[in-house]
């Protein structure tokens, strides 16, 4: 899990080397409600973050499910839908990468949470976790942030 959160982003540190207009791009762009981050980073760049970061990821021969969900987690509700038995590693991956970004937005004073609004049904269901469960975990972890 530890891999997972440290290169699933990578790709924005890449992207910002390579085009000196990316930062404010991301700014702009990070919550938006319309389209995810990675339409419009193609849109704009002909690549996105979460390409790069699993290349990134592929080339120190991470494993192949965490290089998986780095490439896919923009894709939460397709991926989470369609996860059978054989992926369910995968899709708890998957599932609290997202709660853990949703806590980070949170924590930085993004709120609302544009992704997290489209997926939160979704992600819950895929745990087995309640929206009041999932509001305690939430306070928890914010608590635990905000204390360092």
């Amino acid at each position: 899990m530890y891999m997972l959160g440290l290169f699933h982003n990578a790709g924005h540190a890449l992207l910002s080397q390579r085009f000196p207009d990316y930062k404010e791009f991301l700014k702009k762009n990070i919550n938006r409600e319309d389209i995810i981050i990675t339409e419009i980073e193609d849109q704009q760049y002909n690549t996105d973050h979460a390409v790069l970061s699993y290349y990134l990821a592929r080339s120190w021969k991470l494993d192949s499910h965490i290089v998986e969900v780095i490439r896919d987690h923009h894709n939460t509700k397709e991926q989470l839908t369609e996860m059978d038995g054989e992926a369910c590693t995968k899709g708890r991956l998957l599932a609290i990468l997202k709660i853990a970004e949703h806590v980070d937005k949170i924590f930085w004073k993004m709120d609302p949470d544009s992704e997290w609004v489209q997926i939160e049904n979704v992600v819950l269901d895929y745990l087995g976790m309640s929206k009041p469960d999932f509001d305690d975990l939430q306070a928890d972890m914010l608590d635990k942030l905000i204390s360092g």
